[in-house]
Parts: structure tokens; C-alpha cells; sequence
């Protein structure tokens, strides 16, 4: 699939590892369709031994790149992922859920289920039906 490289992290939802790890957490199946892409983040060296903006550049941070690949799914060419909610019927029946949909604003959204389960969204929220094991699950 096609790789994209970043100098600064993407939000593009779980990716496969995320995704699947979430899932079997959550006694739900694995599946190609789990997530659309896979991540790797990648250490180039030390600022001042990558770039020099200057003769006298000291910069001690690191400096990292996000490397993102597109995964084959057997859904076909669509990007598509699986709900992890483990009360959610797509979830449960392994349903592939489109990455990008246009929502009723006509804003398009990510990885968005009509369950509205989120491991990122669970860590905000203490009531509504969270878990306490829910919410750890973007940990």
C-alpha cells in the first residue's frame, strides 16, 4: 500500500495494532478490516546531528518522523475499520464501517460508528454507560 511520511503525528483513528489489541480486550474477533493502516513511528537522531540552521546549532531534541501505511483490506479499495464497542452491533458482527463519512454538517468525519464509541472520547467522559475498563482503552 501506499506509505505517507510526517513530521508530525496524524489523527486518524486506531491503527491495525491499536485496533486489533482493543478488540480482543474486548473478546471481539480480529479482522483484516480492523483498521485501514498501519504505524510506525521513526527515530532520525538528535537536532543538532540531522539539521544545522546554523554553524552554532545546539538543538538537543530528537527528531522523530510518523510513517503511515495503507493496508490491502479485503472490503476492497474503500478504507474501511471495525467498531470496538463491545455492545455495538457492527461491532459484534464485524460490519466494515467506512473511514471517512460526511456527518449531518456536511464536515467529513473519521472513523465515526452510529454506536459513537471512541477509545479517545471514553478517557473524557466518567458517566454515560463508560466503564472504568473502557476508558482505559487508549492507554
Amino acid at each position: 500500500g501506499a506509505i505517507m511520511i510526517t513530521f508530525h503525528p496524524l489523527s486518524l483513528g486506531l491503527d491495525k495494532d491499536q485496533a486489533l489489541a482493543l478488540r480482543r480486550k474486548h473478546g471481539l474477533n480480529a479482522s483484516e478490516n480492523a483498521s485501514f493502516y498501519s504505524f510506525e513511528k521513526v527515530f532520525l537522531g538528535k537536532a543538532y546531528k540531522t539539521v544545522k540552521w546554523n554553524q552554532r546549532s545546539g538543538n538537543q531534541n530528537d527528531i522523530n518522523v510518523y510513517k503511515y501505511r495503507r493496508l490491502a483490506q479485503p472490503h476492497g479499495e474503500d478504507a474501511v475499520f471495525l467498531c470496538s464497542n463491545p455492545q455495538c452491533e457492527n461491532a459484534i458482527n464485524e460490519i466494515p464501517i467506512p473511514a471517512t463519512i460526511e456527518n449531518e454538517e456536511g464536515r467529513y468525519v473519521m472513523n465515526h460508528c452510529k454506536c459513537r464509541y471512541s477509545p479517545k472520547n471514553l478517557r473524557r467522559r466518567s458517566g454515560k454507560g463508560a466503564s472504568n475498563e473502557s476508558s482505559e482503552a487508549d492507554d
